[in-house]
């Protein structure tokens, strides 16, 4: 059975009601302020009963606005009747309100004052001023001409502001829970918060709509879960409410930003008159936030964005993509999407910043929790909860270091001992680069127990293969060392499959998996699963990959886990990276970003994060944010990570090849090839080798890391071998051999570079029938993909890739428009399409805007 709308708008707000009571109780008076639908009249009314349990008398008068001109009214309504058969004087009303409040202590309760009739407002005035009577009035945010009269008078100086926020995640998941009469999966209540921006009133109104038109379902399980988009035309009516009062200029900027998604304020300056801007914000329609040093705007709650993007065909959105172009220009990111009408682009965007914001909540409040508990009972157990959420949220390191140093572990069992020591230990070697000290915390007491020594042999070797090269006796001694409890035997084969998809070893990864996943079955070892999608990448098999690493990283998204998130999109976006789907990887990124810093992993999985970043960075066509990027990675400090993508060189030399300098770039990744080959990261080498001689086929060279990359593991390293070696010898017929090997590893955009290749040597040689079976080749494999987008410029070297305007113009091109027709749907100069045009036939190595044709799918 659900809760009365009454109790889903209280949830949440336990603390803004204690506050209001211990004011009124000292005489104050109190202004309740809150949007639409942010709760305010049910806030009104738990306060009535809060009060009236203390014994305290609480009169209600509710503002009306259809009455609004009509005196006395609102004190009518609500039963001050002294001379019924006529007319209600001014000071009769007055004195009939004052005999309802001098019975006891009391309080006078107005909601909606700004809906309130003078007359009314001038007998609560005057019942307040002489018989000191608090008030509490209510109105909303954005309407502060009428509500303001509260503190017009001399007596009403003192009044207290609480303002009605938009509630947090877990309150809004206990009021989905409580109306759907049932739980509901984390995602699902995610979207509800994130679409509703944590508007109370509108979560309940999105719920309700969604319950209706089957949007959200109870699952055999018994769990609600959203199988549709959360948005229906059925919330018009809401969504005109809250916009009714705005003035056209207002409304006009709404949609303005609806349009672009999330601004940076630089751009939005651009597109709007800052004051309307300033005033959307004193109305809760937009809201900043910060993001890597840099501020944004944008709609509040998104829900508004959902209401203009699904009405795109109006004359008003017309007029406004105009204004778009008009004034960021044609080629601005902003402007591109908005003209596209890129939807799930732009929606991303939005939930991105409710999403960051959302993680934020959530690690706060478990923080707060956790240093409750810890202030309360400082030991070791203790300490663990709170130092695992501090350094998940990379805290302040003085901070942690206080929780380390103030810990009575006079008490403490061996197993939090442990785990203490072994976070103690991660901090010191991720955070502060402290290999030695951190490894001296994990030095094996001779009195210890073979519990406590398995999970400190493979914390040690975790640590150390993230940062250097693990030691022989080390790698013994883990492998000999036989734990019986489940969690230290999942601790050891964790350690033994990191060591194994670190040196390229992926037939052993596999056998480790499976005995994890035996002792493990429901995937909460992320950094396991995280690495088995490694291990299926590099023995070519991508797609299982893919699934696998998405699925964990959805998982970990559901669950608000934020290292589980870190883990599992590295490796989805690597697999992406290597299939050439950076439509996927972009994605990926944006949710990466938000998730921010951890202290309790390595620092390479926050290397591969902002080499992604680069990387995605240079595709758009952003060499000024990808060298944002490569200076970040380099002010690490910190030693390259072992996995692929987890060195510092990856971005630096994409940024150097992109800049026209493809040697440099290959020279650069050779020597750290070669710096990782040194510490037996055997994979992450391997493909090192592999793309430095893709950028600059040396025969030598080749022959060197041949005899290398021969001792490692798995097809998809083999199959681009082959393709490097026939690349190395001009020979076309290996090319295309080594592109079907390719294509069967899950490397579909280096194949299809392969095929192209194969074909420019055949025609070279004059063999046009063996070019024409290449392109044919080509062209099936562009038809038969996965149903997702490949990129197939961009291969190892992600840097020739298109720019979103010059996909724009090639997706135009491919679907048979002219220059002409393509200049004035994009209101810029055929001249500019024909410039754009010939970049597009460069980087795509194609000859003729026909052969654009057949990949209007990737475009």
């Amino acid at each position: 059975m659900s809760i009365g709308s009454e109790g889903h708008m209280f949830v949440g707000r336990e603390r803004d009601i204690a506050l209001a009571v211990s004011l009124l109780q000292n005489g104050k008076n109190v202004d309740i302020i809150g949007g639409r639908g942010s709760g305010r009249s049910s806030f009104l009314d738990a306060l009535h009963n809060r009060l009236e349990d203390l014994d305290i008398v609480a009169v209600q008068i509710q503002g009306i606005a259809a009455l609004h001109t009509q005196p006395l009214a609102a004190l009518a309504v609500v039963g001050f009747h002294p001379n019924p058969g006529g007319r209600n004087t001014i000071s009769e009303l007055t004195a009939a309100l004052i005999a309802s409040t001098k019975k006891r202590a009391a309080v006078i309760l107005v909601d909606d004052c700004d809906q309130l009739d003078d007359a009314s407002w001038g007998v609560i005035n005057a019942v307040r001023s002489a018989h000191a009577v608090p008030v509490v009035v209510s109105r909303e945010t954005d309407r502060t001409t009428r509500g303001t009269r509260v503190t017009e008078d001399p007596s009403a100086a003192s009044s207290y502001v609480i303002e009605l926020a938009p509630l947090a995640f877990e309150p809004i998941q206990r009021i989905v829970h409580d109306r759907l009469g049932g739980a509901s999966d984390v995602a699902t209540v995610a979207r509800i918060f994130s679409k509703s921006g944590g508007n109370v009133g509108l979560a309940l109104s999105i719920v309700e709509v969604a319950l209706q038109e089957q949007r959200i379902i109870q699952g055999d399980d018994g769990r609600w879960v959203a199988v549709k988009s959360l948005w229906s035309p059925a919330l018009r009516g809401i969504i005109d409410a809250r916009l009714a009062s705005l003035a056209p200029e207002a409304l006009d900027t709404v949609h303005l930003l609806a349009l672009v998604g999330v601004a940076d304020v630089e751009a939005a300056r651009l597109l709007c008159e800052w004051d309307t801007v300033e005033q959307l914000e004193d109305a809760a329609l937009v809201q900043f936030t910060t993001e890597h040093g840099r501020q944004y705007v944008s709609i509040t709650p998104p829900i508004i964005v959902d209401y203009i993007r699904n009405d795109p065909h109006t004359a008003r959105n017309l007029r406004l993509v105009d204004i778009i172009l008009e004034r960021l220009g044609a080629d601005h990111p902003l402007a591109v999407a908005a003209t596209l009408g890129d939807r799930d682009a732009l929606e991303t965007m939005a939930n991105n910043a409710v999403f960051s914001r959302l993680l934020q909540e959530r690690a706060r409040s478990h923080r707060l929790l956790a240093e409750a508990r810890w202030n309360e009972r400082p030991e070791a157990a203790e300490a663990v909860e709170l130092v695992t959420f501090l350094m998940q949220s990379a805290a302040p390191h003085d901070t942690i270091q206080r929780i380390f140093e103030q810990t009575d572990l006079t008490n403490a069992t061996e197993q939090s001992l442990t785990q203490l020591r072994i976070l103690r230990a991660r901090w010191i070697a991720y955070s502060q680069g402290e290999l030695t000290e951190a490894l001296k915390l994990l030095e094996v007491p001779a009195d210890a127990s073979s519990a406590r020594e398995a999970q400190y042999l493979a914390a040690a070797v975790m640590i150390r293969a993230s940062i250097s090269q693990v030691p022989d006796d080390l790698i013994t001694r883990l492998e000999s060392i036989h734990a019986t409890a489940s969690e230290n035997q999942l601790a050891v084969l964790e350690a033994r499959l990191y060591l194994a998809v670190i040196q390229g070893r992926f037939d052993d990864s596999e056998k480790l998996y499976q005995e994890i996943a035996v002792r493990d079955p429901d995937g909460r070892r992320h950094i396991s699963r995280a690495l088995y999608a490694y291990a299926l990448t590099g023995n070519g098999r991508v797609r299982e990959a893919l699934e696998l690493a998405t699925a964990a990283m959805n998982d970990a998204h559901s669950r608000l886990d934020l290292d589980a998130l870190r883990t599992s999109g590295s490796a989805a976006a690597l697999a992406h990276i290597f299939v050439g789907n950076f439509d996927a990887v972009g994605r990926i990124l944006d949710i990466l970003l938000a998730a921010g810093d951890s202290f309790t992993l390595p620092r390479g999985y926050i290397v591969a994060v902002l080499n992604v970043a680069s990387i995605v960075a240079l595709r758009r066509g952003d060499v000024e944010l990808a060298e944002k990027y490569v200076n970040e990675i380099s002010s690490m400090g910190h030693p390259d990570g072992p996995l692929p993508g987890q060195d510092a060189c990856w971005s630096r030399a994409q940024l150097l090849a992109a800049k026209g300098k493809p040697a440099f770039a290959a020279e650069a990744i050779w020597a750290s090839s070669e710096a990782l080959w040194d510490r037996r990261a055997f994979f992450s080498a391997s493909l090192g080798y592999i793309s430095s001689l893709e950028l600059d086929p040396n025969k030598k060279r080749f022959e060197h890391a041949r005899a290398r990359i021969e001792t490692v593991d798995g097809e998809y390293i083999r199959a681009a071998e082959a393709y490097i070696g026939a690349l190395v010898a001009s020979d076309p017929e290996r090319m295309h051999l080594a592109a079907h090997r390719l294509q069967a590893s899950g490397r579909i955009a280096y194949a299809i570079e392969a095929f192209r290749n194969a074909r420019r040597v055949f025609l070279a040689q004059g063999d046009v029938t063996k070019a024409d079976k290449a392109l044919h080749d080509e062209r099936e494999l562009l038809h038969s993909g996965w149903g997702q987008a490949y990129d197939s410029a961009l291969i190892a070297n992600a840097t020739y890739s298109l720019s979103d305007r010059e996909r724009q113009i090639a997706r135009y091109v491919a679907e048979g428009f002219s220059n002409s027709e393509i200049a004035s749907a994009l209101v810029i100069s055929a001249r500019t399409v024909e410039s754009h045009l010939y970049r597009v036939l460069r980087k795509l190595n194609l000859v003729h805007r026909s052969e654009l044709q057949p990949f209007k799918h990737m475009l």
